[in-house]
């Protein structure tokens, strides 16, 4: 199903009605043309190869000048896409990008199934198919985004060779399950789960990684064990004085800034690199989410990540 959104917010002439909605507010620091509309949203709903269904929202940038790549966002815990259309509308504006933010099965509007950790993997392949097969974006224009719990799906597309893409932003992510119940732990257990640690080394686009050095939700420690395991690792970004939630709204000017860094590093001829190990581990993940579908993973999905 697809549906175009005509949204006021979306025309420069309109900035009096924004300041009602303060989480619509487009960015000061966003050069507008005033004849010219500064994006469009559609909304879309796609089928998942388990037979179910969730949807999305793809924000297109209609400024002539954007560059030809799309982001592909998936959220943390306890936000929905539907409370993050700001900072949505601010990406595709300041990045000069398109973006599709997709729902997770179990979330907002597709909660009429329960969440599990498979499920997930399904709502980000099916959002990369409808990115590729409907939306006709190649797969050398698609950037993944994970924040928080989105690591764990981002990563699982990633380090898998059936879909290539440009690059992995990996924004507060875990290294597994385990390790945020269990800090210190030196080994992946054959019962833990998200295990994003065993993924990274797999992934062969390359990968920013950002995380706050005062994280109490998700230790930065986490992230420094990803960076140890990364082969592609291509720029790092340990944030002073933030934490989990606040790091786009202490450092947001740095954010963009860092962002646009790590996207110039892509030369303009560069070709996708298609990862070229087995698909071994990669299908070895969706066999640790069928296998430990236990009670304490249902708890942590609905409790223990709080972003």
């Amino acid at each position: 199903m697809h549906q175009t959104l005509e949204m006021p917010l979306i025309s420069p002439a309109s900035s009096s009605s924004m300041k009602e909605e303060p989480s619509l507010n487009i960015d000061p620091f966003i050069e507008k043309e005033e004849s010219m509309p500064l994006l469009q949203q559609e909304y879309y709903s796609f089928e998942l190869r388990n037979g179910g269904k969730t949807y999305g929202f793809l924000y297109r940038n209609l400024d002539p000048r954007k560059k030809k790549l799309v982001f592909l966002f998936s959220h943390g815990n306890s936000s929905e896409i539907c409370q993050m259309q700001g900072f949505f509308l601010n990406l595709t504006l300041r990045l000069k990008v398109d973006l599709f933010a997709y729902e997770y099965t179990g979330y907002g509007h597709a909660s009429m199934v329960s969440p599990s950790e498979e499920t997930l993997l399904y709502d980000i392949e099916g959002a990369y198919r409808f990115l590729t097969n409907e939306m006709r974006y190649p797969p050398n224009q698609i950037i993944l985004y994970g924040q928080s719990l989105g690591s764990v799906p981002s990563l699982y597309l990633s380090s898998n060779p059936e879909f290539p893409l440009k690059g992995l932003i990996l924004h507060s992510p875990i290294a597994s399950g385990l390790r945020i119940l269990q800090p210190g732990l030196r080994q992946t257990l054959a019962n833990d789960f998200f295990p994003n640690i065993e993924m990274i080394g797999y992934v062969r686009c390359p990968i920013m990684i950002i995380h706050g050095e005062n994280d109490q939700v998700i230790n930065i420690e986490h992230a420094k064990l990803l960076v140890g395991r990364a082969q592609t690792l291509m720029m790092v970004w340990w944030v002073e004085e933030c934490g989990h939630e606040d790091i786009i709204e202490k450092r947001g000017n740095e954010f963009y800034r860092n962002v646009k860094k790590f996207m110039k590093l892509f030369k303009k001829d560069e070709k996708f690199v298609a990862a070229g190990h087995s698909f071994t581990f990669a299908r070895t993940y969706e066999r640790f989410f069928r296998q430990f579908q236990r009670e304490k993973q249902t708890f942590f999905i609905n409790n223990t990540i709080s972003d």
